[in-house]
C-alpha cells in the first residue's frame, strides 16, 4: 500500500486513440512520451521531487518531471532475476541470435519456473543512486508497470527512512492488488515498452538515453 492511496487512474489511454491495454503491442518512445504527459497530469498533489527506478521509468520520470517543471532522480533497483535475464539478452544480442529464441527455450522454461519465485523477491540495489537529499521532501516514485510491489516498496521505505516528507507512487500500468496512487491502466494486458529487449524500438530507446545523457 503506497502513499496517498488516491486511486486516481482511469483504465484508459486517452492519448492514443482506440488502443486497448489488453492488445498485445510493442509501444515507440512517442507512445511513452504521450502516456508519460498523460500520467503527469493526473498528479494531483504537487510533489517536490520526482525519483525514477530504473531502468523501466527512466523515459516515464524524465518527461513527467520536464512536464511538471521539476527536479527527479534515478535510483536503480531491480530484482535479481532481471540480472541474469539481462546477462543472456546481451550474450545472445552480441551473437546476433534472435531474442524470441530465448523465450522458446526449454533451458529457459526449467530455469525460470524453478528459480523465479526467489529471483523474483530478491532485490539488487546501487546504494550510490541514492545519494541525495530528500529530508522534508515530498517524493513521487516513478515506475513503468507495478507487479509485486518489491521494489517499489524498497525505494518508498529507503526515501521515508531518510525523512521524506511523504512519498506517492505514479505508474503506467499496474498488475495485481497493490494499488498505485497514480496510475493509467489495471488489466492483465501484455504489453512491450522500449526499453524490452525484444522491442524493434530498443535502439531508438539506447539513442534516446545518449542524447540525453542517461546513458549507463
Amino acid at each position: 500500500m503506497f502513499g496517498l492511496l488516491n486511486g486516481s487512474g482511469s483504465d484508459r489511454i486517452p492519448a492514443i486513440t482506440g488502443v486497448s491495454w489488453v492488445t498485445p503491442r510493442f509501444l515507440s518512445i512517442n507512445d511513452v512520451a504521450i502516456l508519460s504527459r498523460d500520467l503527469a497530469n493526473q498528479v494531483s498533489e504537487r510533489p517536490d521531487l520526482l525519483v525514477g527506478i530504473a531502468n523501466g521509468a527512466v523515459l516515464p520520470t524524465k518527461i513527467m518531471a520536464d512536464q511538471l517543471g521539476l527536479p527527479y532522480h534515478i535510483v536503480r533497483v531491480r530484482r535479481r532475476l532481471s540480472r541474469y535475464k539481462d546477462i543472456a539478452y546481451r550474450v545472445m544480442n552480441a551473437l546476433h541470435i534472435p531474442v524470441s529464441i530465448i523465450h522458446w527455450s526449454p533451458l529457459y522454461w526449467v530455469f525460470y519456473i524453478l528459480h523465479r519465485p526467489k529471483l523474483s523477491i530478491d532485490l539488487e540495489q546501487d546504494d550510490k543512486t541514492f545519494d541525495f537529499p530528500v529530508a522534508g521532501k515530498h517524493v513521487l516514485i516513478v515506475d513503468d508497470v507495478l507487479l509485486t510491489g518489491n521494489s517499489v516498496a524498497y525505494v518508498r521505505n529507503r526515501l521515508l527512512r531518510n525523512s521524506a516528507a511523504s512519498v506517492a507512487v505514479a505508474v503506467l500500468h499496474y498488475v495485481g492488488e497493490v494499488v498505485p496512487d497514480y496510475y493509467l491502466s489495471h488489466t492483465d494486458g501484455l504489453w512491450w515498452f522500449p526499453w524490452s529487449y525484444n522491442s524493434p524500438y530498443r535502439h531508438e530507446y539506447m539513442g534516446w538515453l545518449t542524447a540525453n545523457g542517461l546513458a549507463r
